[in-house]
């Protein structure tokens, strides 16, 4: 039977940040935070319609606070095979 391995323990050193850690992006996808009402985003790439909501709701939950009660909505365009992200509240 073979030695259980054995590791090192090592001391001082510091844990990396969240984003860096799973590769994150450090800027938002959709700049959600700074749209104003009219305001629209062309979102280009074959994304499906639940991959953009599902990047669009956690970007949502990280940039903006629940008392800012921004509304969005996002449609499918055809013609350039991508979505648009319309700032509607």
């Amino acid at each position: 039977m073979s030695k259980p391995k054995e590791y090192t323990i090592e001391k001082g050193i510091p844990v990396p940040s969240g984003n860096a850690a799973r590769g994150r992006r450090k800027h938002p996808m959709v700049p959600l935070d700074k749209m104003d009402v009219g305001d629209s985003v062309y979102i280009p790439g074959p994304l499906s319609k639940t991959a953009l909501s599902n990047r669009l709701t956690n970007e949502r939950k990280r940039l903006l606070t629940p008392e800012e009660n921004k509304t969005f909505r996002m449609r499918s365009v055809v013609e350039r095979s991508g979505w648009r992200v319309w700032r509607v509240r």
